[in-house]
């Protein structure tokens, strides 16, 4: 039995099935990234972003970044 708080429990089942806001968004990068021979770093994929019409913040392009494992050439 996990040692969790209630509260904490009934969050996680009322969002489990919620879809994944930034799914487009993902894809897009996972699509950028190869055509740039992995050299853009977080603000050129924030650019590329913009210019797709998707704005978001330099932190969450960051965060999207690692999620599906692309590193940006700052942090190699």
């Amino acid at each position: 039995m996990a040692r969790i708080k209630r509260n904490t429990y009934y969050y996680w089942t009322k969002h489990m099935d919620c879809p994944d806001k930034y799914t487009k968004v993902k894809e897009v990068i996972q699509e950028i990234y190869p055509q740039h021979k992995g050299h853009y770093k977080t603000p050129k994929n924030k650019k590329e972003l913009d210019k797709k019409g998707l704005i978001l913040d330099p932190k969450t392009v960051l965060k999207l970044m690692n999620q599906r494992g692309i590193l940006s050439a700052r942090s190699e």
